[in-house]
């Protein structure tokens, strides 16, 4: 069992191994480039394909 105070994104990382497939193409669109970035971050981290638009 993960302990709570891991890393947050190791735990993520973790979890989605198990719920979706690697490669999986991601479109993300947001207005917000702090909140576009974040995500771009956590999508790379699934090891997924992603494209990033701003609005």
């Amino acid at each position: 069992m993960a302990s709570m105070g891991g890393d947050p994104r190791q735990m993520m990382e973790d979890a989605a191994e198990d719920k979706f497939p690697e490669g999986l193409r991601v479109l993300a669109v947001d207005d917000d480039s702090v909140c576009l970035k974040v995500l771009e971050d956590l999508l790379r981290g699934c090891k997924y394909h992603r494209e990033s638009l701003e609005t």
